[in-house]
């Protein structure tokens, strides 16, 4: 594989400083905050998130909240349940989208130095669907990468895990990559396979990019380093490392407040990769390559796709 290049890429993750927007009201400080997700978002759910978080930071405002770290479960409560016009209640999926982006903010309140806020989590809403496990949307990966951007460990680099993840890498894979195996100048990574999951070879997402060569930047690790950081502490604890990566992506979904959701579970980033290949065109054959799946049966059910589809 091609050495990283150590040009540092424009699109990096930035390092935005709470104290600076504390002073603000919620208005001035939701205006500073979605500005910071433009990296992290496509054009399309910047606009919606954005909006909506706007319409957020006018309700704490017009209730007389002097910030959004004053901000009440009531007050999420009623933002994330308001109705439509004057009398529609919201849609389930209406409502679990207004409280991705209630939480993302909070999320990056934290990610740039503020306190750790979650006034949504005695939040509870229903399940969108009844299958075991569901892909992530965009609009929740948002959530889990600033969860991870906020997430402080000495031997762990959780952004890369995400980013890791968002190339379809396995919890099994995730702990065996190591920078030999990035091309950082093409963009993509070496898989190795693990258990059922075959080797391959995939495009990192953009911010995932950007994290990666951020993070080689910032440590300038040998290429014979571990990208993530996990390792087993003894010849007894060989399966040790998966088992960290689980407890790590459940601790970022927990931390982004979507592990109680039924359906959401560590699976769920790998498959947004997939599910995100399909909204653009491609096949179900496709999409089962790239999660390294044999089974085109096996690759359907984690997707939701139906036979009946045009591709």
């Amino acid at each position: 594989m091609t050495t990283p290049s150590p040009t540092h890429p424009s699109n990096a993750p930035l390092e935005p400083v709470w104290a600076d927007v504390a002073p603000l009201g919620p208005v001035a400080q939701v205006a500073a905050i979605t500005v910071l997700w433009n990296d992290e978002l496509t054009n399309s759910s910047a606009e919606r998130m954005s909006g909506l978080a706007a319409r957020f930071a006018r309700r704490l405002d017009h209730a007389g909240v002097d910030s959004l770290c004053d901000a009440t479960t009531a007050h999420c409560r009623a933002f994330i349940a308001a109705p439509l016009g004057r009398s529609t209640p919201p849609a389930p999926a209406t409502m679990h989208l207004r409280r991705t982006v209630v939480r993302s903010l909070y999320r990056s309140i934290a990610w740039m130095g503020g306190p750790d806020l979650d006034p949504t989590r005695a939040i509870d809403l229903p399940p969108r669907t009844v299958r075991i496990a569901r892909p992530l949307d965009d609009d929740e990966i948002v959530l889990v990468r600033v969860s991870a951007l906020a997430y402080r460990a000495r031997r762990v680099h959780a952004p890369a895990v995400v980013a890791l993840a968002e190339a379809t890498a396995s919890t099994g894979e995730i702990p065996q990559i190591r920078w030999a195996q990035l091309d950082l100048a093409a963009g993509r990574v070496e898989l190795p396979g693990a258990g059922r999951v075959q080797p391959r070879v995939n495009p990192l997402t953009p911010w995932g990019h950007a994290v990666l060569r951020a993070h080689y930047e910032t440590r300038r690790p040998a290429m014979s380093d571990l990208v993530a950081g996990f390792a087993a502490r003894g010849p007894q604890q060989r399966h040790s490392p998966q088992a960290a990566a689980v407890r790590l992506v459940r601790h970022l979904l927990d931390a982004a407040t979507l592990a109680g959701e039924t359906d959401i579970k560590p699976a769920s980033l790998r498959l947004w990769a997939a599910a995100r290949l399909l909204r653009d065109g491609a096949t179900i054959d496709q999409a089962a390559r790239a999660l390294g799946l044999r089974s085109l049966d096996a690759a359907a059910d984690a997707l939701g796709w139906q036979w009946d589809n045009p591709a």
